[in-house]
C-alpha cells in the first residue's frame, strides 16, 4: 500500500501531456491527453500511449514540438536511461524552446527496432521533367548501396 511519501512523489512528478498525431498520414488518429509521471522511461511512455491507442508500443515514435512555431523539433530516440522529464526539457536536445506539455506521435507500420536498422533513401522524382519534383522516401535494407540493387530502388520509387 502506498504511503505518504509515495503519494507526494506522485503529486510532484505527475504531468499532463497532450499527444497530437504527426502528419497527414496520421489524420485518422486523434489528439488526447494522459496524466503521466516525469520519471517514466521511453518504454513506459510507449506502453501507456499504446494502451490508450490500442496500438503496439513497439510501433510508436514520438517527436518534440517547437513551442515557438508549433512544428516538429526532434524525433525522440528510444533510450532506456532517459526519463520523460529529460525528453521534454531543452538540455536533452539543444537551446531551442520545446513545448513542455505536448508531443507528436506516430503509429508506424514497422517496429522502431526494424526501422532503425533500415537505411533511409531520399529521392527527388521528376515525373514531368525539371518542372515538377516529388520527394520520395524509401526505407530499405543495408544492401542498397550495392549497385546490383538499383533496380529494386527504381521499382520501389515507381510504385510510389
Amino acid at each position: 500500500m502506498p504511503d505518504a511519501k509515495d503519494f507526494y512523489d506522485y503529486l510532484v512528478n505527475r504531468v499532463v501531456i497532450k499527444f497530437i498525431p504527426k502528419g497527414p498520414a496520421q489524420a485518422d488518429n486523434k489528439c488526447f491527453e494522459l496524466t503521466l509521471n516525469k520519471k517514466m522511461t521511453y518504454d513506459q511512455l510507449s506502453d501507456k500511449v499504446g494502451d490508450y491507442l490500442d496500438a503496439p508500443p513497439t510501433h510508436l515514435r514520438f517527436t518534440t514540438i517547437n513551442a515557438a512555431t508549433g512544428g516538429t523539433r526532434a524525433t525522440i530516440k528510444r533510450n532506456p536511461n532517459v526519463t520523460l522529464h529529460q525528453m521534454l526539457t531543452n538540455t536533452y536536445y539543444s537551446n531551442t524552446t520545446i513545448s513542455a506539455n505536448s508531443l507528436f506521435y506516430e503509429v508506424l507500420e514497422l517496429s522502431l527496432t526494424e526501422l532503425e536498422t533500415m537505411k533511409n533513401l531520399k529521392l527527388f522524382w521528376l515525373p514531368e521533367g525539371i518542372v515538377k519534383e516529388e520527394l520520395v522516401e524509401i526505407f530499405g535494407s543495408q544492401k542498397w548501396p550495392n549497385p546490383r540493387y538499383r533496380g529494386d530502388i527504381t521499382e520501389e520509387a515507381r510504385a510510389r
